[in-house]
């Protein structure tokens, strides 16, 4: 429903008159108040459905009442129950999401995912002020083209780093789903994907957990994750208790041992220097 309201929106630059045309070229039924539940689709032929260029939505002014009037009648065109589309709307409300946020951006995802694949650079996107809402979108489309762009042109190895990925990588998370395809098929094209989390994620999509072959993990927030870790890789002899800053324990195909692996980082440059000068 979101997606379909979404690119309604899009494709009628936010005209809820207009994006009756974009329903109509679905296929759907003209009149969703005459009878709601009776058929979803028109009979004859649909319309044609243009397609805009991703490039020209830069240029679409959103408007939070505006999409609201659009989302409303996306669901009832799609016989939702009148107490389904409350409790959407409202969610909606009380998230306070401003959709006045994605007007004058500079880069649409596609674009981002073309900055990655074609030029020598690494990029981050940052999401920390953003709601749940945009962060799921956002990182969806731009992972899901850069995805796409990969498989066409193939060439240059891509490392794909997500924090606080127990938002993203759960089940039931939009963003799940193409995590889960690159954690599956990514090693193909040169694609590798690192998740970060302050805790191990027990709820992580079984796709994602059944293709992990590394875990790097230092103190955990709740002990108990140690035994969820050791269903994925080798864990035996760990003390994590015992564990200072900087230092941490590597296991699975990265480390050629049979048991974890202890490491150290360095915080700071003069700390390499000291150490490898043996101060």
């Amino acid at each position: 429903d979101i997606e379909i309201s979404i690119y309604a929106y899009l494709a009628s630059g936010g005209n809820p008159e207009e994006a009756t045309e974009f329903f109509e070229a679905l296929g759907l039924m003209e009149d969703y108040r005459k009878s709601r539940r009776y058929s979803l689709v028109q009979s004859g032929k649909p319309k044609k459905i243009e397609i805009a260029e991703p490039e020209e939505f830069k240029n679409v002014e959103w408007k939070n009442e505006e999409y609201l009037e659009i989302l409303r009648y996306t669901m009832a065109l799609l016989a939702r129950r009148n107490t389904t589309i409350a409790k959407v709307i409202m969610r909606y409300l009380v998230s306070g999401l401003n959709l006045a946020k994605f007007n004058g951006r500079r880069y649409t995802p596609k674009e981002v995912a073309e900055l990655l694949v074609n030029g020598d650079r690494s990029l981050v996107l940052d999401l920390s002020n953003e709601p749940m809402a945009i962060k799921w979108s956002l990182l969806k489309d731009t992972i899901k083209f850069l995805w796409e762009r990969v498989q066409e042109k193939g060439g240059d190895r891509i490392a794909i780093i997500v924090d606080e990925a127990q938002n993203y990588a759960s089940a039931g998370t939009p963003t799940a789903s193409i995590l889960e395809e690159i954690a599956r098929r990514g090693r193909k094209f040169g694609v590798g994907l690192i998740l970060a989390s302050q805790r191990w994620v027990t709820d992580l999509s079984t796709g994602i957990r059944n293709n992990i072959n590394t875990v790097f993990f230092s103190q955990l927030a709740v002990e108990s994750d140690i035994a969820e870790i050791s269903k994925v890789v080798a864990t035996e002899n760990v003390d994590l208790s015992s564990l200072d800053k900087g230092y941490f324990y590597v296991s699975g195909l990265l480390n050629p041992m049979r048991k974890p692996l202890l490491l150290r980082t360095f915080p700071t440059v003069e700390e390499v220097v000291k150490t490898n000068a043996g101060k």
